[in-house]
């Protein structure tokens, strides 16, 4: 039995009918149609009316016979006996929008946990099926054609709604299961974000995590993220984004650098000291923004060091070779326990704002939904997110 059969056939024996009329029906159709998938309507409407759009962009027919099922066929009968398909359509779904997205049949290969020849053989057979091309393709990229672009606009939002309300109907015992596709940047990453995941995890043993932690923003529907926890304001339109808060950033010194050198005693004196900096708190003057009283004063400095890790300049502030930026939340340990002390503490490095971004409000699976839920009060109990 195919994939498609196993997630689809309602339960019970898949062929079976519940009275002789249901019985010829079934018999007509498996006459016209030796492979149809069957999908039962006792199902969500959301799913059933988001399966019809598929089928519908797809060139394929679907027909209800019975109390029971919906059968979902090709529009020719030769499509099945001189080509011989037996596809999963929401699998072969799939792999043409990841495709797509993708812009390679190897990275949609990659995403989807297969093969790049199965990827190929899906993509081929659903254009078959469809009885039109619909990727171009070059030794370069990939791209839609308009038929394909059609097929791509429909499917994508059609088969997220049927995630979402195949996973909302698994979660009505109250337990979420599943993928979570998250991105961060390393800093937040490291020292807060991996143990609010572990917190939620512990809630909802059932969700899979894959973390991946760069000092980049991730394209959440090219790369096949869920979510994602930006600093900065995102540009991107087609996203949903959620304001966290404000990351402070502030200047601190170790007390033995503190003690053996010049006090600073306003922003001008910065330029007697090696300075540390991160790559993304400078101007494009290479001047650094100080705030106090709701007024900011862009400070000409000469660095010594910059650098995109937070714990490189950490590390090196610790040592005692100078004065250095971080994030408060990074650095409040260190504080507390003496190792670091603030420089011009009546001054703040102007702050990032904190967002949490996903793709689409309307067809969110419930699992994202409940970890969005979960991280943004977490994310604001952080000491130095304001």
């Amino acid at each position: 039995m195919s994939v498609a059969k196993r997630l689809l056939a309602p339960e019970g024996k898949a062929g079976g009918a519940s009275d002789d009329g249901e019985r010829a029906s079934s018999a007509l159709v498996a006459d016209a149609v030796p492979r149809a998938i069957m999908l039962p309507m006792a199902v969500d409407k959301k799913v059933r009316r988001s399966f019809r759009m598929v089928v519908s962009a797809s060139g394929i027919g679907a027909h209800r016979v019975g109390r029971g099922r919906l059968y979902v066929y090709a529009s020719g009968r030769s499509s099945f006996h001189n080509q011989q398909l037996c596809m999963d359509l929401a699998l072969a779904l799939r792999a043409f929008v990841r495709t797509v997205e993708r812009g390679s049949m190897t990275a949609a290969a990659r995403d989807l946990g297969v093969s790049q020849p199965a990827v190929s053989k899906l993509v081929r057979n659903l254009e078959a099926h469809a009885r039109t091309r619909l990727l171009e393709r070059s030794s370069r990229a990939l791209s839609p054609t308009t038929p394909g672009l059609r097929l791509y606009e429909a499917s994508r939002g059609a088969l997220a709604m049927i995630d979402a309300a195949i996973e909302e109907a698994r979660n009505e015992t109250g337990s979420l299961d599943g993928p979570l596709r998250l991105h961060g940047p390393v800093c937040l990453g490291e020292s807060r974000l991996h143990a609010i995941v572990a917190d939620f995890q512990g809630l909802h043993p059932g969700v899979s995590v894959r973390l991946t932690l760069e000092n980049r923003a991730a394209d959440l529907i090219h790369e096949g993220f869920d979510l994602a926890i930006r600093m900065g304001r995102p540009v991107e339109q087609n996203v949903v984004i959620r304001r966290i808060g404000l990351i402070q950033r502030i200047l601190v010194a170790s007390p033995a650098y503190a003690t053996r050198c010049k006090p600073v005693l306003e922003p001008g004196d910065l330029l007697d000291h090696a300075l540390f900096v991160s790559d993304t708190v400078l101007s494009r003057a290479d001047a650094l923004p100080l705030c106090r009283g709701g007024k900011t004063t862009d400070v000409t400095v000469k660095p010594v060091l910059t650098t995109n890790n937070a714990q490189v300049l950490i590390n090196a502030v610790l040592a005692g070779r100078g004065i250095g930026t971080a994030q408060a939340q990074l650095v409040a340990a260190e504080l507390a326990d003496g190792r670091l002390v603030r420089v011009l503490a009546d001054y703040e490095i102007q702050p990032t704002e904190l967002y949490i971004t996903y793709s689409s409000a309307r067809f969110l699976r419930p699992t994202v939904r409940s970890f969005v839920d979960f991280a943004i009060p977490a994310l604001r109990r952080i000491d130095g997110i304001l």
